[in-house]
């Protein structure tokens, strides 16, 4: 049977990390986690709650309560008035 040779591409790849794997991947997952997390907050605050925001000044700056008392005592909402 003849001797096959290796490949000279497996001599360049590095060996296997045994030792550490955990302790070097946490070091790297944890900060992409918080960022994650961070920029996840930031964009639901600029994207969702502004405009909600932005939606109940608009309501209030417009709602008249005198204008909305006197459409609901119209229509019999209320019995004593």
């Amino acid at each position: 049977m003849p001797k096959t040779e290796c490949p000279s591409d497996l001599n360049k790849l590095p060996p296997p990390q045994l030792h550490g794997l955990l302790a070097s991947k946490i070091k790297v997952n944890i900060p992409l986690a918080l960022l994650s997390a961070a920029l996840s907050g930031l964009a639901f605050n600029y994207l969702y709650i502004e405009k909600k925001k932005k939606r109940y000044r608009d309501f209030h700056e417009e709602y008249c309560v005198d204008d909305a008392f006197e459409d609901m005592r119209k229509k019999g909402v209320f019995d004593s008035c």
